[in-house]
């Protein structure tokens, strides 16, 4: 998972075939990419090893992350805005 992120890093999405991302748009994926290297990356094994038995269900973890992802404004995105209409998705 890091090398993606580091190929990511690196082309900074040009030739994906995406639009050029706005200063929000930016500074948001920079936040994003900043909580996944700190937070996500280095407890995989952590995580891997809390569904080893159960891959259905829901570790403590993913609600520690679920918190401090929504304390960060980077939880649910994709929700609308009530006055400015769709979100991300």
């Amino acid at each position: 998972m890091t090398s993606v992120i580091n190929q990511v890093n690196q082309s900074d999405m040009r030739g994906w075939g995406l639009p050029k991302l706005s200063d929000k748009g930016r500074l948001l994926r920079d936040q994003v990419r900043g909580f996944i290297q700190s937070e996500i990356i280095p407890n995989e094994a952590l995580y891997a090893s809390a569904i080893s038995d159960n891959r259905w269900i829901k570790p403590q973890l993913m609600d520690i992350w679920k918190s401090k992802a929504h304390s960060l404004g980077l939880w649910n995105l994709f929700l609308p805005d009530t006055t400015l209409g769709a979100g991300l998705s």
